[in-house]
């Protein structure tokens, strides 16, 4: 049995597909592509999704949920549990950073589970 830990979420790279770099910079209003592992995003609870939360000024990521910005689904084109390629919001804000936060109730293979996994990717992207 697979421990707690590895079935979580796990982002390895992050690229923007409109420069190719791989730095952890992104370009709002752009495709982006995030791989790892467990990164699929499934469930029917309104937490389940993708996240940019904003990196507050002593470095840490904004507690207040209200100022997340939620991935709507119809951003993505795909979403795997390998990778996710998604249009990014218009809304984010240049030159700001963010943490990426994923909420996903996905389980082995296409079933879907009772429980919501949290992964907050510690590398914030900042936004060109």
């Amino acid at each position: 049995m697979a421990k707690p830990e590895e079935t979580l979420p796990q982002i390895s790279r992050i690229e923007d597909l409109s420069t190719h770099k791989t730095d952890c910079t992104i370009t709002a209003g752009q495709p982006v592509r995030i791989t790892g592992r467990n990164l699929r995003i499934a469930g029917d609870e309104e937490q389940v999704g993708l996240y940019f939360a904003p990196q507050n000024d002593n470095g840490k990521i904004n507690d207040n949920e209200a100022e997340w910005l939620k991935i709507d689904d119809s951003s993505f084109f795909k979403n795997t549990h390998t990778y996710q390629e998604l249009i990014l919001p218009a809304t984010l804000e240049s030159g700001k950073s963010y943490f990426i936060v994923i909420r996903t109730a996905s389980g082995h293979s296409k079933t879907i589970n009772k429980t919501i996994k949290e992964m907050i990717y510690d590398i914030p992207v900042k936004v060109n």
